[in-house]
């Protein structure tokens, strides 16, 4: 039986190696018409040309017959304007992968069902304000976010792509919510890009784009990491030190601190700037003083576990899904540590369940 040619999953290959096709022909050996004619779909290549077009890329040949991918419409970048067309590209075509990777996901484990409100028109504050008393936290600060929107159902991947162009992004890829974010910020900026996608996820379902989207998506990051009675309850004199010491409470970055109390009006706007000249004096806007720990999913980090128990890592599951180990090793947030870890976890027959704890 003839195995089917998907033209989408040759596109995606290509975005996700930043190639032109004009690239990807030199690579390849295979002609630009050719090429032209795959991507279209008029043609279905020879074998030989599809080897060509794995070696040229780095994807395994299976990939390119294993099924339709599909690119989400839209996705709400967070520094588009200064984005390149093929890094927004690639970042779009890193979901299509991070689909396959859920897909599988959800067959062989029981993970938990997207609860993610609508809130669309409300004002950014109250929807922070609202989706905490849906998820229960009242005021308390959110201990692992990564970990809370696993719990909630959201696909949380990381990016490969060492560029503060393409830092973090959010789609909705039917009824189930992605969020990826980039691990080249400091662990605090990577928590506030979560709860500003987190924001885009609740607030923008009608792929609204632009400045005004963004700062919504900033007001309720800042809201639902730092919910207003707890910080007022809590405040301190606004010197450097007082807040670089209270800062840990929220698992905010130290600017993100001082922007919340100037809008909570615990700052004048004359002190506000006195404190930012400051932080830029002493290099806190590139480091951040007292840097947390990065946050890891705990999904991921119990199936690589379970994994482990039946002697398969990464590349085995890379092999079996017909992806390129090093897409799935990026795409996975977990640290090398819990990768590599032969660490048992209980094993139930047939599916197993995964305990995600929230907080």
């Amino acid at each position: 039986m003839t195995r089917a040619f998907f033209p989408s999953s040759l596109e995606i290959a290509r975005l996700r190696r930043k190639l032109t096709s004009a690239e990807l022909s030199k690579r390849s050996g295979v002609s630009t018409r050719e090429l032209r004619r795959i991507f279209a779909g008029e043609v279905e290549p020879s074998p030989e040309s599809v080897e060509a077009i794995a070696r040229a890329l780095d994807y395994p040949v299976g990939f390119f017959y294993s099924g339709d991918l599909a690119m989400p419409a839209a996705a709400t970048f967070r520094a588009l304007g200064s984005m390149t067309k093929m890094e927004a590209g690639a970042g779009k075509a890193s979901a299509a992968l991070g689909a396959r990777l859920s897909d599988w996901l959800e067959r062989e484990f029981d993970v938990p069902e997207p609860s993610v409100p609508d809130l669309t028109g409300t004002e950014p504050e109250q929807a922070a304000q609202m989706l905490r008393e849906m998820w229960g936290l009242g005021e308390r600060p959110i201990g692992n976010l990564v970990r809370l929107l696993e719990a909630k159902g959201v696909r949380v991947f990381s990016l490969s792509e060492e560029t503060l162009r393409l830092d973090a992004f959010a789609t909705w890829l039917g009824a189930r919510p992605f969020v990826f974010l980039n691990g080249v910020k400091s662990a605090e900026r990577s928590r506030f890009d979560a709860a500003h996608e987190l924001g885009h996820l609740c607030l923008h379902r009608d792929d609204q784009q632009g400045k005004q989207v963004e700062d919504e998506a900033n007001r309720f990051a800042a809201a639902f990491l730092l919910p207003q009675g707890d910080v007022i309850a809590r405040r301190v004199f606004p010197t450097l030190p007082n807040l670089i010491a209270s800062k840990s409470r929220w698992g905010v970055a130290l600017s993100a601190l001082v922007h919340r109390y100037q809008d909570l009006g615990l700052l004048n706007a004359d002190r506000a700037k006195w404190l930012y000249i400051e932080m830029s004096r002493k290099g806190y806007l590139k480091n951040e003083p007292r840097p947390m720990a990065r946050e890891t999913s705990a999904i991921w980090t119990q199936v690589l576990q379970s994994l482990w128990t039946e002697r398969r890592n990464v590349r085995a599951l890379s092999d079996s899904l017909a992806l390129p180990a090093d897409e799935v090793e990026s795409l996975i947030f977990v640290s090398w540590d819990a990768r590599q870890s032969e660490t048992s976890i209980q094993r139930i027959s047939g599916r197993a369940n995964l305990k995600v704890i929230g907080e």
